[in-house]
């Protein structure tokens, strides 16, 4: 009788307590989209909308400065009515964080079975269609400071570092918290594009001054085409990216579109590919 009565007033506390920490939690901001407060990460089937296939290519640019890496998506609606929906696609090119001419001064000791560095990831540089996107913006003000005087110390101490990138997860996070940024398009049904409609490009000509110096400042401006038809839409990103010291191509590719009409979790459609080791095209 005496265990029943113990048990029954421990019970009775822990129920007590949870429910104190229930009233007492600091509940979630529904207006806040960062940090994952109203945010889901994984897409909404829509039944509207089918990947056919995505394909990528390398090419020179026709300025001799770099040179672009084209991913083609093809799309199909699956319904009579046309269907709105929008689009990111980021190309990054990430690594470990290890350095290797630090490696082969000091070499990682064989006994030690895992590598920090060599599973923590980072990004060396990033272009996102439809628009550049600012490592502040991604960030906020407080942790982009931070890492900022954090670089400025390294430079002051004479060491060899480069100023870092928001993480992957922390940039797609960002991405599906924020569509609103995310280009627009259309894939029409039975009634398909007018003739203004079938070919939607943002490519810049040349001026009349670049075509005698033979530049093209513009170029890298170019970041989408967009091949419209009957129930079938091809989007065409361009990633431009410039020859340097130490040059390392795109290696990998996130795309994700959106539901523009819904109200939250819009994301309909992500994929990460992994398109290391690409061939150059002449």
């Amino acid at each position: 009788m005496k265990s029943f009565l113990r048990i029954s007033v421990c019970l009775l506390l822990l129920f007590i307590g949870q429910s104190s920490y229930s009233q007492n939690a600091e509940k979630p901001d529904p207006s806040k989209k960062d940090g994952g407060t109203d945010h889901y990460p994984l897409s909404y089937y829509d039944e509207r909308l089918a990947v056919k296939n995505i394909s990528f290519f390398r090419r020179h640019s026709d300025n001799g400065k770099g040179e672009f890496l084209d991913v083609m998506v093809e799309l199909e609606n699956r319904d009579f009515e046309a269907a709105k929906f929008s689009v990111y696609v980021l190309a990054i090119n990430e690594t470990t964080s290890a350095n290797q001419e630090k490696r082969e001064l000091v070499p990682f000791p064989k006994w030690r079975s895992y590598d920090n560095e060599n599973n923590t990831f980072i990004i060396n540089f990033q272009n996102l269609m439809p628009q550049k996107l600012d490592s502040k913006v991604v960030w906020g003000e407080e942790k982009y400071n931070k890492v900022k005087k954090e670089y400025d110390d390294k430079i002051a101490r004479g060491e060899s570092v480069k100023m870092g990138f928001p993480a992957l997860t922390e940039t797609v996070t960002y991405l599906i918290n924020h569509p609103e940024n995310a280009l627009e398009f259309t894939i029409f049904g039975e009634q398909g594009p007018k003739k203004d409609q079938v070919l939607l490009s943002n490519f810049v000509e040349q001026t009349e001054d670049e075509k005698k110096k033979q530049s093209h400042e513009t170029l890298n401006k170019h970041t989408y085409t967009i091949y419209n038809a009957k129930y079938k839409t091809t989007l065409m990103s361009h990633h431009y990216t410039e020859y340097r010291p130490g040059y390392l191509a795109y290696n990998k590719i996130v795309i994700l579109i959106f539901n523009p009409l819904k109200d939250k979790n819009k994301l309909v459609y992500r994929k990460f590919i992994d398109v290391n080791g690409l061939k150059l095209l002449n």
